[in-house]
């Protein structure tokens, strides 16, 4: 036997022990493998859908089309980000894994003009509506734009008011570092805040979180106070579509409008930017 036909058998046999041990690997595997650096939604994907029903498989076992099938009528947006960390978690194992061409059946909540409140609607939902200790945060949360978590674990010294500044270390989304410019309303606000944790005494000197709030608790109670306000499409979230709706009706270019949310790309921004009746009536007036 010639040595490169020897070579050959070889690379042949190792490729199939390797298969072999491949396709008895377990999903929870490779769930361990990916969960560190896993998002915080996609670690709640892993344990309310991908480990439920797969956990306990071999890779082998695995019914991809089976698993489609049970998550494509839910709505498309929630769909996609479970099929994208069941792919995430595929590919460890296969790196050329891709899963099949979707058909989703359930747009899922489609927003549209109807549902930008007015100032006086948020404030009315916050103020008679919201438990007064999350009052603060959301208030917050609608004249900055800030998501839910940037929220809740703001710190003392991520706050300058002497140059009119937000300096997170990172954003909840992107984890990269971020600025946002304190406006009047937003300054009064935060300066109530700082009062009401009685830290002012203490000036710099220490870091403090301005909020000892459970985000779940917070997100939960929110939603609840839009229903009973009438508005029950709306959540915390909405605070930030609100503030990028507002920004826009009162001439915020899309430009400026995306460093003011911190998207890293302009698409993202777009799904934000919404445009009431009024604006559309005064767009033609133009035109006389």
């Amino acid at each position: 036997m010639s040595a490169n036909l020897k070579k050959l058998l070889e690379g042949v046999k190792t490729e199939l022990e390797k298969r072999c041990v491949r396709k008895n690997v377990k999903v929870l595997t490779l769930v361990r493998k990916y969960r560190p650096t896993a998002s915080v939604r996609d670690r709640v994907i892993i344990r309310n859908q991908i480990l439920p029903a797969i956990g306990k498989l071999n890779v082998s076992q695995v019914d991809v089309n089976k698993f489609i099938e049970s998550h494509r009528h839910k709505p498309v947006g929630s769909a996609q980000k479970i099929f994208r960390c069941f792919r995430n978690i595929m590919q460890i194992h296969d790196p050329s894994f891709e899963l099949p061409k979707v058909t989703f059946t359930n747009p899922g909540r489609q927003w549209t003009a109807d549902h930008i409140l007015e100032e006086a609607q948020v404030l009315d939902v916050i103020h008679n509506h919201v438990f007064p200790k999350y009052q603060l945060p959301c208030l917050i949360a609608a004249y900055s734009g800030l998501r839910l978590k940037n929220v809740a674990e703001l710190k003392r010294s991520e706050i300058d008011l002497k140059k009119g500044w937000i300096n997170l270390k990172r954003q909840s989304k992107t984890k990269k570092p971020f600025r946002f410019p304190i406006g009047k309303k937003l300054e009064k606000i935060l300066r109530l805040a700082i009062s009401e944790k009685k830290i002012i005494a203490m000036g710099e000197e220490g870091d403090y979180n301005l909020f000892n709030l459970n985000r779940k608790t917070m997100s939960n109670c929110v939603r609840k106070s839009f229903h009973r306000a009438g508005f029950p499409e709306h959540s915390f979230h909405s605070f930030r579509h609100w503030f990028a709706c507002h920004a826009v009706n009162n001439g915020v270019p899309l430009a400026v409008l995306r460093e003011l949310m911190g998207h890293s790309d302009f698409k993202y921004t777009l799904v934000y930017a919404r445009v009431n009746e009024a604006k559309l009536k005064e767009a033609v007036e133009v035109f006389g």
